[in-house]
């Protein structure tokens, strides 16, 4: 399976996860609660769209893509 533009797109999903302050609210993120509904822009590259089980569009959701796991990783760089 080629894995072009996935690397590109982790590190994009990353850069947001990041920015947990816009997307949290003002409460932390605790072990069992939902994960909060971030939009991202669906990748251009078919491969990358078709790796993460994606249709053409817009935006998406992480609870889009379509994966029995899923991992996040999540950064804080403050």
């Amino acid at each position: 399976m080629k894995l072009t533009g996935v690397p590109c797109f982790i590190a994009t999903v990353l850069f947001f996860l990041v920015q947990a302050n816009a997307f949290a609210g003002d409460k932390p993120i605790k072990e069992g609660d939902p994960f909060p509904k971030i939009v991202l822009p669906v990748p251009k590259d078919p491969d990358s769209r078709k790796y993460l089980g994606l249709s053409d569009g817009g935006a998406f959701q992480i609870q889009d893509i379509k994966a029995e796991v899923l991992l996040i990783e999540i950064f804080n760089s403050g």
